[in-house]
C-alpha cells in the first residue's frame, strides 16, 4: 500500500474526518472535497500482500515459458510462414530472436519510465537541477520547449505501440511449428504435456506473454520513476537517444498527425482556444501536408485491415468468421480508446466544482467520487495499464497479417513483409484511431467523455483487474530495484509544493489537460496520501 511521506501540519486544526482536496493552483475558488478515506478490510489487505508472492512466481513462470518457446523455435518471427511442413522453420537463429526480444522489452520499460519523468518534470523549474542532473536537464530542456512535449507524447505513443506489436509477434506462440508427433502439436516442456485448452489459453492467446510485457515491461519502470523522476532519467540508458530523439523523429514523419486534425476539429466544436501561443505547433504548409497524408494513410490502413479481417488474412482466431473478427476488433479499439481518454477526462473534472458536477453531470460525479476514494486511484492506474496493454497485444494479433497468405490484395512481397506482417500498418491504424483520437476528444470534451455508464463500467473493471493481484509482482520488483539502484527522491532537489503534476497525468502519459495547459493541478491529502505514488509502503 502506498503512503505519503509528507504529513500536513494543518490537519491539527481540522476535524478528525479525512478529507481529500484537489486544488487548482492559481484558481483557489475550486476546491473539490472527496469522500473520507476508509480503512481497508483486513482480509483484502492480507490477500494483496499474499499476491506479491504468487504473482511473482507467476511472472517467473511466464518469463521462462516465453524464452523456452523462443529457444525451441516455436515462436513467430518475420522470416517463416508459421505453418507445419516444409519451410516452417525459422531462418533466424533463435539466439538472435532471444536477444532482440530482450532488448525490445527493455526499450518498452525505459519508454514508460522516461515518460513518467519527462511529463512529471514539466511542472517544475528545470534550472534547479541543471548541474546536479545534467542528463535529465538536457532531455527536459529539449522536450519542454514549445510544442515538443506534445510532439514527444504523440511520437512516443506510436513508438511504444509498434515495439509492443513486434514483441507480440516475436514472443507469440506459433502452434503450427510445434512437432505434431509430440502432444498432438500442443505446447510441452519435456515430459510435461499441456492440455489443448491450456495451450490455447496461455500460449496461443498470449496470456503469459501479456504478463511479461505488463509487469517488467511497463509497470515496474513507471513505479520506479514516480517520485524519483530525476534519478530515473539519470540512469545510464541515454534517454536523449533512446527516448527523446526517436519519439520526436516519428512525430516529425507525420504518421500520427491525424490526431492533431481531430484535436483541432474537437477544439473548434467545443469552443476551446489556446491561451499559450508558445505551446502551439507551427502550422505551416509542411504541417498541413503531413496532416493530409496522415489522414490518407489512416484511411488506407483502415481499408486494408478491414478487408484482411473479412477475408481471414490476419492472425485473428480461425474460429471467428470475417464479420465476427471485424466486430471484435472494433470492440478492442473502443476499449483501448476509453482507457487512453479516461485519465485525461478524470483530471479535467477536478477543475469543476463538486456541486456543479453533482447537478449537471451525475455519472461523472459518481465516477470521481469512486476514483478518489481509498486506494482506488492507484488501483485504477494499475488496472487501466493492464487493460491497455492487453488490448495492445490483442490488436497486434488481429491487425497483423499472416505469413501463410501470399495473396493480400496484390501487394508485392516486399510490401507485404515490410508493412503487413510486421504490423506497421496495424500500428498506424490503432495509434491514430484507437488511442490518440480518444485522447484528443477527452481533452476537449472531458465531461461528455466520462459522464456515462460505459466509463463507470471501465473504472469498475480496472479496479477488479487490479484486485485479482495477477500483476502485483510489480510492487516487490519495484521495491527491490529501488533498493538496488538506490534512487534518490525528488524531494532532495525540490520542495513538495513544486511537485504538482498529478499521477493521472504522469502514469497515464497524458498530454496537457487542455490546449492552454497553463494551470497545474496539485493533489494533496490531509492524511494517508494514496494519490502520491511513491515507493514507500506499509
Amino acid at each position: 500500500m502506498i503512503a505519503s511521506n509528507s504529513p500536513q501540519k494543518e490537519s491539527k486544526n481540522k476535524s478528525k474526518k479525512t478529507v481529500d482536496k484537489i486544488i487548482l493552483e492559481g484558481d483557489p475558488q475550486y476546491e473539490y472535497d472527496n469522500p473520507p478515506q476508509t480503512g481497508e478490510n483486513c482480509i483484502i489487505t492480507a490477500y494483496r500482500k499474499l499476491s506479491y508472492f504468487w504473482s511473482t512466481g507467476l511472472l517467473i513462470f511466464a518469463i521462462f515459458v516465453m524464452y523456452y518457446d523462443i529457444a525451441k523455435d516455436w515462436a513467430n518471427d518475420f522470416d517463416d510462414n508459421s505453418e507445419p511442413g516444409e519451410g516452417a522453420g525459422s531462418r533466424t537463429p533463435v539466439a538472435i530472436n532471444i536477444i532482440f526480444v530482450t532488448i525490445l522489452l527493455f526499450w518498452v520499460a525505459i519508454l514508460e519510465g522516461a515518460q513518467v519523468s519527462i511529463v512529471g518534470l514539466s511542472a517544475v523549474d528545470i534550472e534547479k537541477f541543471r548541474y546536479s542532473h545534467p542528463q535529465s536537464y538536457a532531455t527536459c530542456k529539449l522536450l519542454h520547449e514549445g510544442a515538443n512535449l506534445e510532439k514527444f507524447i504523440v511520437g512516443r505513443q506510436f513508438l511504444l505501440l509498434f515495439v509492443v506489436f513486434i514483441i507480440s509477434r516475436l514472443g507469440g506462440h506459433a502452434p503450427g511449428r510445434v512437432d505434431e508427433k509430440t502432444n498432438n502439436g500442443d505446447f510441452y516442456i519435456g515430459d510435461w504435456h499441456w492440455h489443448t485448452n491450456a495451450d490455447l489459453a496461455f500460449m496461443q492467446n498470449n496470456i503469459l506473454l501479456m504478463i511479461v510485457i505488463i509487469v517488467p515491461g511497463q509497470l515496474v519502470s513507471q513505479l520506479l520513476a514516480a517520485g524519483k523522476m530525476l534519478a530515473f532519467l539519470e540512469l545510464p540508458f541515454f534517454p536523449m537517444y533512446t527516448v527523446a530523439y526517436p519519439s520526436l523523429l516519428l512525430e516529425f514523419l507525420g504518421i500520427t498527425h491525424c490526431a492533431y486534425v481531430i484535436k483541432d476539429i474537437t477544439a473548434k466544436l467545443a469552443g476551446v482556444q489556446s491561451q499559450d501561443p508558445d505551446k502551439e505547433h507551427n502550422k505551416n504548409w509542411f504541417y498541413y501536408l503531413r496532416c493530409t497524408y496522415s489522414v490518407l494513410l489512416v484511411m488506407f490502413s483502415a481499408v486494408v485491415i478491414v478487408k484482411g479481417l473479412l477475408a481471414g488474412q490476419t492472425n485473428v482466431w480461425d474460429t471467428l468468421p470475417g464479420y465476427g473478427a471485424l466486430l471484435l476488433s472494433i470492440f478492442f479499439l473502443f476499449l483501448i480508446g476509453c482507457c487512453e481518454g479516461f485519465q485525461i477526462a478524470a483530471v479535467a473534472l477536478s477543475k469543476i466544482p463538486a456541486e456543479e458536477l453533482k447537478e449537471h453531470y451525475p455519472m461523472a460525479y459518481t465516477i470521481s467520487q469512486t476514483l478518489y476514494s481509498g486506494r482506488n486511484l492507484q488501483a485504477f492506474l494499475v488496472g487501466r495499464q493492464v487493460l491497455s496493454a492487453i488490448m495492445m497485444v490483442l490488436l497486434a494479433r488481429v491487425t497483423t497479417f499472416s505469413d501463410a497468405d501470399d495473396d493480400v490484395w496484390g501487394f508485392a512481397q516486399w510490401a507485404k513483409d515490410g508493412f503487413l506482417t510486421t504490423g506497421i500498418l496495424g500500428a498506424v491504424f490503432v495509434v491514430n484511431v484507437g488511442q490518440l483520437s480518444f485522447r484528443m476528444m477527452a481533452i476537449n470534451f472531458p465531461t461528455v467523455f466520462i459522464n456515462n455508464f460505459i466509463m463507470y463500467g471501465l473504472l469498475s473493471v480496472a479496479l477488479v483487474v487490479e484486485a485479482t493481484g495477477v500483476v502485483n509482482s510489480c510492487w516487490p520488483l519495484a521495491w527491490g530495484l529501488d533498493r538496488i539502484l538506490k534512487l534518490q527522491s525528488d524531494l532532495n532537489v525540490f520542495e513538495e509544493r513544486d511537485l504538482q503534476t498529478p499521477p493521472l497525468l504522469v502514469l497515464g502519459g497524458s498530454p496537457p489537460v487542455s490546449p492552454a495547459h497553463d494551470e497545474t493541478i496539485r493533489f494533496t491529502r490531509l492524511s494517508n496520501d494514496a494519490t502520491s505514488l511513491k515507493l514507500s509502503y506499509v
